[in-house]
């Protein structure tokens, strides 16, 4: 897996195109964090647009290479997907959000990877 630079939200972070074996996973906007998680298993911060006003709108994709299949969670608005980790077939990551006065509120969430059945092929 390849990320290539593509550009820089007014005022915020890198995004980037993804690139496996080569091929441009089209309509895939990754942020600054990807990582693999396993030989055939990535998880990426997908953005979901670059527009400045309308984002962070973020979420989870994740890439198993071995089967050519993706799924994406749901979309958190106003906030960051991160810190992937994989213990046991389940995916730990957080849902970041800094609310109006600044603070940080992250929630912790687990995803059992036994759960997920709607795993799309990739294109």
């Amino acid at each position: 897996m390849i990320l290539k630079f593509e550009g820089e939200i007014r005022f915020g972070p890198n995004y980037y195109t993804v690139h496996l074996d080569g091929v441009l996973l089209e309509d895939v906007i990754a942020g600054d964090e990807a990582r693999w998680l396993s030989n055939d298993l990535v998880a990426i911060q997908e953005w979901m647009t670059t527009a400045e006003h309308f984002g962070p709108n973020t979420c989870l994709l994740l890439l198993d290479v071995t089967k050519r299949a993706l799924y994406r969670t749901s979309v958190l608005h106003k906030g960051f997907v991160g810190g992937f980790k994989l213990n046991a077939n389940k995916v730990h990551y957080q849902r970041i959000r800094f609310g109006w006065s600044g603070r940080k509120e992250v929630e912790e969430v687990v995803l059992d990877l036994d759960d997920v059945q709607d795993w799309k092929p990739m294109a």
